[in-house]
């Protein structure tokens, strides 16, 4: 008899136990589809931003400079299923990227002297002529046909 209700409480204390496991493994499967979907969510709109950049530099509505600045930093976050090397993909860009990005922008520009700010001038646009019609020519379309595809892919 005592045997049996060893039995009975063992059982008892199985099945809470496996109640709460699934509870929890249907806990962590939620958890993952949630951070899945703000991932997928942040993607797309960093795909967004990437689309209206490219346009912008090629409509020539954004100062090419700034227009790679932007596209490297939006790259650096940019976080697709299928991992891609943007720096590989897009050397000259991220080159260009890597010349021009400790150079003083804004309140920092405004402050510095003329003569500063001239050089600084000179040497990104020296970059800029070394780089702007690799970038254009193939670069750009190629990030463009890259972004277009990856958006309808993941807007469906």
């Amino acid at each position: 008899m005592l045997i049996y209700l060893m039995i009975a409480i063992a059982l008892i204390i199985i099945a809470g136990l496996s109640w709460y496991a699934a509870s929890l493994l249907l806990q962590l499967k939620k958890q993952n589809e949630n951070q899945r979907a703000q991932r997928t969510e942040r993607n797309l709109n960093i795909a967004e931003s990437i689309e209206g950049i490219v346009l912008a530099m090629e409509q020539g509505q954004c100062d090419y400079s700034e227009g790679v600045i932007r596209l490297c930093v939006l790259l650096d976050h940019f976080a697709p299923e299928k991992p891609v090397d943007f720096q590989q993909t897009y050397p000259q860009m991220h080159l260009f990227y890597s010349q021009i990005k400790d150079m003083a922008t804004h309140s920092k520009r405004a402050a510095l002297p003329k003569n500063e700010r001239m050089k600084q001038d000179v040497e990104r646009l020296k970059y800029e002529a070394e780089s702007k019609a690799v970038i254009e020519q193939n670069e750009l379309p190629k990030l463009k046909e890259y972004i277009t595809l990856f958006l309808q892919q993941n807007t469906k």
